[in-house]
């Protein structure tokens, strides 16, 4: 692939982090997105290491400015060929006393955040298909978007409306030479709900997920991936 640009949200840590690291030794110009300032900045650092252009987006992904700033980062870099939509967080506990606003901010960062930044970033993902690419958006979704746990039915819903937004895209935008594909997996030992890693024994690394997403940005061309779903074959 030419000179190219990928931009990963929850980038400062995780799945984020790792496929960031993954995808600076591929070459590719990187805009990485995070609320933690000191966590982005190491991990640029690190992926800067290899040689690459790192853009860094310190803000809430919710925040249309933080999303103008991305689109602003996008313009002054090579081609835009892919965007993972990865920054989500998880909130848990009995329904009949779930705070609605927390609710409410899980729908607008698991949900909401991606619907807007992948139509804000559309026209640049645009540019590049009509060069004759595929440009791939990667929606990171969950098992809990696939069936319902107990205490969870916000997150569920969050991710379960990842999961059919990017369907519907998918359906909407594969004509324009956008691919869109969401990658489910179970647990992941990274530091969600407040975990550290090594608290998940027998769950999926960041790493080995990030290589799936690495897959599903730099397969052929011809592949439609519409959703892939991971699990750990060790059982914790």
């Amino acid at each position: 692939m030419s000179a190219h640009t990928i931009v990963i949200t929850g980038a400062s840590s995780g799945i984020g982090e790792a496929l960031a690291l993954r995808l600076a030794s591929r070459g590719a110009s990187l805009v990485l997105v995070g609320r933690n300032e000191e966590s982005i900045l190491s991990v640029s650092e690190r992926c800067a290491a290899s040689g690459i252009t790192v853009k860094n987006i310190i803000g809430d992904i919710t925040v249309p400015a933080t999303v103008s700033a991305v689109k602003g980062a996008c313009q002054q870099l090579p081609p835009l060929s892919g965007l993972v939509n990865n920054a989500g967080f998880g909130a848990f506990g009995e329904s009949y006393s779930f705070s609605r606003q927390t609710f409410l901010s899980l729908l607008d960062t698991n949900l909401l955040a991606p619907f807007e930044l992948s139509r804000a970033l559309l026209p640049l993902l645009l540019r590049n298909a009509d060069s004759g690419n595929v440009a791939t958006i990667v929606n990171i979704g969950s098992d809990a978007g696939l069936k319902g746990f107990e205490q969870a039915a916000a997150y569920c819903a969050s991710k379960g409306g990842l999961h059919l937004m990017g369907s519907a895209l998918r359906a909407e935008w594969r004509s324009l030479g956008i691919r869109v594909t969401t990658v489910a997996p179970g647990r992941v030992d990274t530091c969600f709900n407040n975990k550290k890693p090594g608290m998940r024994p027998g769950a999926l690394s960041a790493e080995a997920t990030a290589e799936v997403i690495e897959f599903c940005l730099y397969c052929d061309p011809v592949l439609e991936l519409s959703e892939i779903h991971l699990d750990s074959m060790i059982r914790g």
